[in-house]
C-alpha cells in the first residue's frame, strides 16, 4: 500500500464515499496520499489513465474497469486491505416491496 503514494494520482474529489474510505483507510496506515488531479467522472479518470504519456494511476473498484483490462487499455493491481470497503445498497421508490434476502434497510 505504501508504494501508492509514490504514484502521480487521480482520485475522486472529497465528496464522493469512494475518496472517503481511501483517506480513511491511508491515513489509519499512516500513509499520506496527495493526488496530483482530483477528478469526479469517471470516463475522464479512465480516459486519462488509458493515456500512456499522462503516466497517471488512480485507485477504483475492479467493477469499473473490467471492459478496460479485458481489452488490454488498463491494468490493475489488487489492494488487499479489509478496510477498503463500501456498502452498495439496492435503490427503490418509497413504499416498494423490499428485496428476498440479504438485504437491510438503511434509513
Amino acid at each position: 500500500m505504501s508504494d501508492i503514494s509514490r504514484l502521480k494520482l487521480i482520485l475522486p474529489s472529497e465528496i464522493h464515499e469512494l475518496r472517503r474510505i481511501i483517506d480513511r483507510v491511508y491515513r489509519e496506515r499512516g500513509i499520506a496520499l496527495q493526488p496530483e488531479l482530483e477528478l469526479d467522472s469517471l470516463n475522464a479518470v479512465k480516459a486519462v489513465i488509458a493515456d500512456k504519456t499522462t503516466q497517471y494511476a488512480t485507485i477504483l473498484p475492479h467493477s469499473s474497469v473490467t471492459r478496460e483490462l479485458a481489452g488490454h487499455v488498463l491494468s490493475a493491481y489488487a489492494i488487499a486491505d479489509s478496510a477498503m470497503v463500501r456498502t452498495i445498497a439496492v435503490v427503490r421508490p418509497q413504499g416498494g416491496s423490499p428485496p428476498e434476502s440479504g438485504a437491510h434497510r438503511l434509513d
